[in-house]
């Protein structure tokens, strides 16, 4: 408990990855987090649905908490989704099922959101709670499935409406590469995403590291940094605003900017 009151009182943590792994450690784990800061956004990782609902029953704002992650199976869907109604959580969905594993085409993906997408219309899930993650690999394994992920990323936003979130671990794009060229693989795959329409991980990444997450420079100090869905509040008072994408970004900075 001392540790975490250390890194508490440090600012280290604004937004905990909690990974339930275990019986009965959730409740006491997280009640001790939440004993420094009632208002942290939980994100559960467990193949345990029980541990999960244990989870979200001690959550104060379970509408921020992230539920990581339901695929396409039905058993472990009827579950994840389920819970993420009941609780208003947001619902991290992977376009992978036990009989494929992972598709190798963005077609092949984007019928598994489908798939997954009929549950959640059916629960009457928000669309805005939903993030669907491509899965991205290695391209030090297979090059052709970075181009595939960027496609899958496209295809769902234009998919649904209203629009789904889409999400990504970035750092998987790299796995594998030479330790020194890791950070470049990375914020470059970064821009490509971000034009495709990717919602969570440039962000969350630039409030973390308060850096440039392709040329890796320090922003000046004073930047505030918004998802799309918070344009509204971002450019109250604004009289002039001026956009800086990649060629990828044009068309959707045009559409919804």
């Amino acid at each position: 408990k001392e540790d975490l009151a250390t890194m508490m009182n440090q600012h280290q943590i604004s937004h905990q990855f909690f990974i339930v792994s275990k019986r009965n450690l959730t409740n006491s784990i997280l009640k001790n987090l939440l004993s420094f800061d009632s208002n942290l956004s939980i994100s559960f990782d467990s193949t345990n649905a029980e541990e999960i609902e244990k989870g979200l029953n001690v959550c104060n704002n379970t509408k921020n908490a992230f539920i990581n992650s339901t695929s396409a199976d039905s058993e472990r869907l009827e579950k994840i989704t389920t819970l993420a109604k009941k609780y208003n959580s947001n619902m991290i969905a992977l376009t992978m099922n036990k009989e494929i594993g992972i598709p190798k085409t963005a077609d092949e993906r984007l019928a598994l959101a489908f798939e997954i997408m009929e549950t959640c219309d059916e629960k009457e899930i928000l669309h805005d709670k939903i993030y669907f993650d491509p899965l991205i690999l290695p391209i030090s394994v297979e090059q052709s499935q970075a181009q595939e992920a960027i496609n899958t990323i496209q295809m769902i936003k234009q998919s649904f409406e209203p629009e789904v979130k889409t999400t990504v671990g970035l750092s998987n794009i790299s796995n594998g590469s030479p330790k020194e060229i890791r950070p470049l693989i990375n914020r470059v795959f970064a821009v490509l995403l971000y034009g495709a329409g990717l919602d969570s991980a440039i962000i969350d990444a630039c409030k973390k590291t308060d850096r440039h997450p392709k040329f890796d420079r320090d922003f000046p100090k004073g930047i505030k940094y918004y998802q799309i869905e918070q344009l509204e509040e971002a450019l109250e008072g604004t009289t002039l605003v001026i956009g800086g994408v990649s060629s990828f970004g044009v068309d959707w900075f045009s559409d919804y900017v």
